[in-house]
Formats: structure tokens, sequence, C-alpha cells
């Protein structure tokens, strides 16, 4: 992961990322900007993960700071350090979108242990959305599979109306529709066996993509491999 630390005081940045073994909890790496500007400057240009910044800096506060992450880089963890003085800062600090502050002078186990805590839930973020994207895809291969069974099932003229109920629950699409069946047989011999499966997937998906994701057909594969089109031209007159 990384972490940007914001603070216009030279010692104090750099400082903070030299005091504690930071890639003990999973930072990587620590970059280090002067000002607001110059934080989401390096933010075009790196995928920051955790923000420690000062709350009270020139031109540009650590609050403002925050609130444009938190406009245009959503996921980014904000912590800001704050002095005594600056303590009734707290209420715009939460509705900016930080999700913890600290009192300056920062204890360091204090910050090592709110860095960590926001490195887990950033782990713990990613997990989820990696099962959720898998689960996704899974049950859309199932469904696919699925109406491609069925699919084949038609036009053989197995259990026409139980497959074709089936089809429209799947694919969502109305009962009355009149369909057309065409087959696509690519004549690629000369290249390789395994080119061959490289560009009849890619061929399918490409097919899929302007056919299916536009809901004017059903693409699928019959029993001799083929690539099979079921195009939907209106409904039964």
């Amino acid at each position: 992961m990384i972490m940007l630390i914001v603070d216009d005081e030279r010692m104090i940045r750099e400082g903070i990322k030299a005091a504690l073994p930071w890639k003990d909890i999973g930072i990587n790496e620590v970059l280090l900007a002067s000002s607001g500007e110059e934080a989401l400057e390096i933010m075009k240009h790196n995928d920051v993960d955790i923000i420690i910044t000062d709350i009270n800096m020139p031109y540009m506060t650590g609050i403002e700071l925050v609130r444009t992450i938190g406009e245009k880089y959503k996921e980014v963890r904000c912590i800001i350090l704050t002095g005594y003085d600056e303590f009734d800062y707290a209420r715009d600090c939460i509705r900016a979108g930080v999700v913890e502050f600290l009192l300056k002078p920062v204890d360091e186990e204090l910050l090592m242990n709110s860095v960590s805590k926001q490195v887990q839930t950033i782990k713990e973020r990613k997990k989820q959305e990696h099962e959720t994207t898998y689960s996704t895809r899974i049950y859309g291969s199932m469904q696919q599979l699925s109406l491609e069974k069925q699919m084949l099932a038609l036009i053989q003229n197995k259990d026409i109306n139980e497959n074709a109920n089936k089809i429209c629950e799947l694919y969502k699409c109305e009962k009355n529709i009149e369909i057309i069946v065409g087959v696509f047989v690519p004549e690629i011999r000369w290249k390789s066996f395994k080119y061959d499966q490289l560009d009849y997937i890619s061929i399918k998906n490409m097919i899929m993509e302007y056919i299916d994701g536009s809901k004017a057909g059903i693409t699928f594969t019959d029993q001799e491999d083929n690539i099979t089109v079921c195009f939907f031209i209106g409904e039964k007159k």
C-alpha cells in the first residue's frame, strides 16, 4: 500500500516517515508533500491508499484537501493531525470524510495503531470487492451455461414450451417474440489448435458483446461447437 504524508513543515513530514517501521504493517511506500496542491498532484500519478495530513497549512487546509480527495478518490483513508487550539475542527473533519484525527505532538504508537487500523480496513474492503466480483463472474458464467443449454435444447425441438419459458425467464424477454437462428462456422484451419481456441473464444465474445449486449439475440454453442446466434426479429403476428 502507498501512504502520503502532507505537512508544510519539512521536519514533521520527514520525521513521521522515518520514525516508524511502516513496512511492518503493510505500507510499502511512503510519499511526502509539502502542501495540499502538491499532494493532489502526487495522487494523479500514484494509487495512494492512506493520507496523513496536517490540518493547518497555507493556501489549502487539511480539511479542504480531504474534501477534494473525497470527491475524486473516494476510497482513500484520511487521517488528520491537529493541534489543541484547532480541536473544534473535529466536526468539520468528520463531515469532510476524515476517518481519524490525532492531536499534535503525535504519539508514535497511537499513530502506528491508527494507520494499521486503516490498512486492515482497506484489506477487508478489497477482499470483499474481490469476493463480490468473483461471485458475480461465477454467477454470470453459470447463467450463460444454463442459457446455452436451454437454447441448444430449443433448436433441437426438445421440450419446446418448457425450454422457451426457461429462456424467457433467464433472459428477461417476452414470450411472444419471433426468432431466426443463424450458425457461424469460423474457418481457421491453418493455425495451431491453441490459437484456434483463442480465436474461437474471441469471436464468440465479440458476437455476444454486440448481439447479447444490445438485447438483439442470444449467442450460444451448438452440438458441433459452432457459434450459433438466435436473433430476435420482433413480436409474432
